[in-house]
């Protein structure tokens, strides 16, 4: 029990360390947020120069970027009940909290909220977005 233990700590340890060694690679600016998908599949990172990267889970490079922010990506969120469905709220000069469908690379929404976003979440209790 010992051993595979150990063995499970060592992967994971190798395996984040992987990880942040890509971020380091592929971003050139600050990383402001990063969460992984439900399923733990892909893991989305925004940072201070307004991008938002989608990451596969052995990905060494991103599998997605999204561009439309026009500040800061701090607030990221996938959906718990729709796989794919990702949002991300920008700075002070964005104000807009935007979906993503990760399974198509699109863009599905933005709304103007006229505040930034530091914190984002999607409701685990209910399947639908009022």
């Amino acid at each position: 029990m010992q051993e595979a233990i150990h063995f499970i700590q060592k992967y994971a340890v190798a395996y984040l360390s992987s990880i942040l060694q890509a971020l380091e690679v592929a971003w050139h600016a600050q990383v402001c947020g990063l969460k992984w998908s439900p399923d733990d599949r892909e893991i989305a990172s925004g940072g201070n120069d307004n991008q938002l990267y989608v990451w596969g889970l052995h990905s060494t490079a991103p599998t997605i970027k999204f561009s439309d922010h026009t500040a800061a990506v701090k607030a990221i969120a996938w959906s718990p009940h729709q796989h794919g469905l990702l949002a991300s709220g920008g700075g002070t000069a964005d104000r807009c909290i935007r979906f993503w469908n990760t399974a198509t690379a699109s863009a599905l929404s933005a709304v103007d909220t006229g505040t930034s976003f530091s914190k984002l979440a999607l409701a685990s209790f209910c399947c639908t977005m009022l």
